[in-house]
């Protein structure tokens, strides 16, 4: 089996063209994943932020139940 071992232009300008845009996609894909982490990031913190408000709440709920336990015990 014979194999042709010339470079043709045309074959460089394929294989450049080839790793120019597998380059940029990938350059985009790298740009798009930080976007995406910093997105994650904000999501995260506002999370954080949503189980403070709903401790804060249940705290506030076992408050008023050991009140109405207090005048209850008062009451009888």
């Amino acid at each position: 089996m014979l194999f042709d071992y010339t470079i043709r232009i045309d074959t460089v300008i394929l294989t450049g063209s080839t790793l120019l845009a597998g380059g940029l996609f990938f350059g985009a894909l790298r740009g798009d994943l930080k976007a995406l982490t910093q997105r994650v990031a904000k999501v995260e913190e506002a999370a954080q932020e949503q189980v403070k408000v709903l401790i804060a709440i249940a705290t506030q709920d076992q408050r008023l139940d050991d009140i109405e336990r207090r005048i209850g015990k008062m009451e009888h």
